[in-house]
């Protein structure tokens, strides 16, 4: 009977210990300076109208890491055709934040760019029947593309993706990292893989 008073006594004093630690903060609680990037599978060929591709959810939503870690997507393209990936910039910040995105570069085999990140255009787009004004390209290619979004709010675009390699089972990985511009250690990555068949 002491033996099991003592036992207890012990259980309810390292419970009662337990109670007192703060509990670690979740990330992207409101307080925090949180971006979060999503990614999902649009199309290919043509552009994310054929019926026969079947279109992916998006991943990464409320994941925050820069591995592309549960939040990579993949999709298969031939020779000569293109792919479309949407991602999102969400803002799951306190307050109102600006988010620098920073995309892939063309890949180059013997002077001659095999993989090219066609175009990035603020939006979904299914086809290419857009306004030239929302092009990111070239600031998504070299990281100076950004976006303003207060807490809550998110913006969608389209990654065009154009193949020219020959071969089967060719990989390529973009990643696709949105930082905080006042905190830029405080980033989330998505990853865009094709695969060649």
């Amino acid at each position: 009977m002491i033996k099991r008073s003592v036992h207890l006594s012990l259980a309810v004093a390292m419970l009662a210990s337990l109670a007192l630690l703060p509990l670690p903060a979740r990330s992207g609680t409101a307080s925090a300076v949180r971006p979060d990037a999503w990614i999902k599978l649009c199309g290919s060929r043509a552009g994310c109208t054929e019926a026969f591709i079947p279109r992916t959810p998006y991943k990464g939503n409320n994941i925050y890491n820069d591995s592309g870690w549960h939040q990579t997507v993949s999709g298969k393209m031939d020779e000569g055709t293109d792919i479309r990936f949407w991602f999102v910039v969400q803002n799951d910040g306190a307050s109102q934040a600006t988010f620098t995105i920073q995309g892939c570069h063309d890949v180059w085999l013997n002077g001659q760019a095999v993989w090219t990140i066609r175009q990035v255009v603020i939006g979904a787009w299914t086809v290419g029947h857009y306004r030239p004004r929302d092009l990111i390209t070239d600031g998504f290619k070299h990281g100076t593309a950004r976006v303003k979004l207060d807490p809550g709010a998110r913006q969608v675009y389209t990654l065009d993706v154009w193949n020219r390699i020959r071969g089967v089972g060719r990989v390529l990985r973009c990643p696709i990292t949105v930082s905080s511009k006042a905190q830029p250690d405080i980033k989330d990555t998505v990853v865009a893989r094709m695969i060649t068949y």
